[in-house]
């Protein structure tokens, strides 16, 4: 993955920088400039947007917090109540009916970070994951311990 990153990183970069010279020919009338080494879209290194190291980690620490209500005793009532009203929607329930214990659920959660987690560390792209269908998924191959 270090050296799909560092091509990543350099095709970014030129990307940049021959903007930068179509900037500076267009604006004021400076030298045109090709880059010596061309990064293809056909290149398989670039068919995915890889994440960076500091970027998979940022997304995966703001998964550990979407849709994460805060402690139910450590909110104001107002800030309750507006989380009641988002919760009963997640739960489909009237917001009469959300509970502390449903907060206390909703933390213990691991569904979005094993979502990003597996996608990272299987680099699944985005596409692929809206493609695949159910009809792929083989329960009966599972492994059992």
């Amino acid at each position: 993955m270090a050296k799909l990153d560092h091509i990543y990183e350099q095709a970014k970069f030129n990307d940049i920088l021959r903007r930068w010279f179509e900037y500076r020919h267009d604006k004021h009338d400076a030298d045109q400039w090709e880059p010596p080494v061309k990064f293809s879209d056909n290149d398989p290194v670039n068919d995915a947007d890889f994440f960076t190291k500091e970027e998979r980690s940022k997304l995966y620490n703001a998964s550990l917090e979407y849709k994460t209500p805060p402690a139910y005793d450590n909110q104001t009532p107002e800030e309750q109540d507006r989380w009641k009203a988002h919760i009963a929607q997640m739960l489909k329930k009237p917001k009469e009916q959300v509970r502390s214990s449903d907060f206390k659920e909703l933390r213990k959660s691991w569904k979005f970070p094993s979502l990003i987690g597996c996608t990272l560390d299987g680099a699944l792209q985005p596409l692929k994951i809206e493609r695949s269908e159910m009809s792929w998924l083989r329960l009966e191959k599972r492994v059992e311990e």
